[in-house]
């Protein structure tokens, strides 16, 4: 069944991060242009396909890093990473959640690739990081969007779809590229927007639950059951979900 606009609620994977700090690094002193961190599983060709057709982008700027593992195995599929050194920005520890943030926390773009759903949890994780979400998903329904009011997400990121990805990865990066060399102050711009807009918005559990009764028609009938499955939804164990 597809989105019915004006009657069902588009709700946000929320960040795993936690909380990062509002005093984070303007992306005109960042030194990673774009940057994804991600597993596939072997049974979900579809989704472990547009993660390993995301890795050629990195063949065509040495600061690009897409790095894609398989999560039964450990081992790299898709075009080997550029080599990055999470040292070098201060982290020498082993936790996957921690190198996604110093990651993100020091790119100017992150890849917002959707996984097993159509959704990404790193399109909050960036905006939470400063980091301008690229998005890649044909059919997302993004969050709070549809009564084209609420959040504006052109003005906070971009959105190319899963088949330009795949066919033009070189005109992709060029566009990036070509963002970061001429339209620096746009992207100043759209990275204190960004961070605006998680902070009102995005931040925790509770602002995506209070939002989201918000869109909901009053003549709306929904059952108590597939309120409180919502409700589930949202409140999980971070910890034991893996990045």
């Amino acid at each position: 069944m597809s989105f019915r606009k004006g009657f069902d609620i588009a709700l946000p994977l929320p960040s795993l991060i936690g909380s990062v700090s509002n005093n984070y690094l303007d992306i005109n002193k960042r030194d990673i242009l774009l940057f994804f961190r991600g597993t596939g599983v072997r049974d979900l060709q579809y989704h472990t396909s547009l993660r390993k057709a995301a890795t050629q982008l990195s063949l065509y700027n040495k600061k690009i890093i897409i790095e894609l593992r398989y999560r039964s195995s450990g081992q790299f599929y898709g075009i080997l990473p550029n080599k990055w050194n999470v040292s070098k920005y201060g982290y020498v520890g082993k936790s996957n959640f921690q190198i996604n943030l110093v990651g993100m926390k020091n790119s100017i773009f992150v890849l917002a690739i959707r996984g097993y759903g159509l959704s990404s949890y790193r399109l909050l994780e960036a905006l939470e990081c400063g980091a301008i979400p690229v998005i890649i998903c044909d059919n997302l329904v993004l969050p709070y969007s549809s009564d084209g009011t609420t959040i504006n997400w052109n003005e906070i990121s971009f959105r190319f779809s899963e088949s330009y990805m795949i066919e033009h990865p070189k005109e992709l990066v060029k566009k990036l590229e070509k963002l970061v060399n001429e339209k620096m102050n746009l992207l100043l711009s759209m990275q204190h927007k960004g961070k605006q807009v998680y902070n009102k918005y995005l931040s925790t559990h509770h602002r995506h639950l209070d939002r989201g009764i918000e869109y909901i028609p009053i003549a709306l009938n929904m059952t108590f059951s597939n309120i409180m499955k919502a409700v589930h939804a949202l409140n999980f164990d971070r910890q034991a979900l893996d990045p």
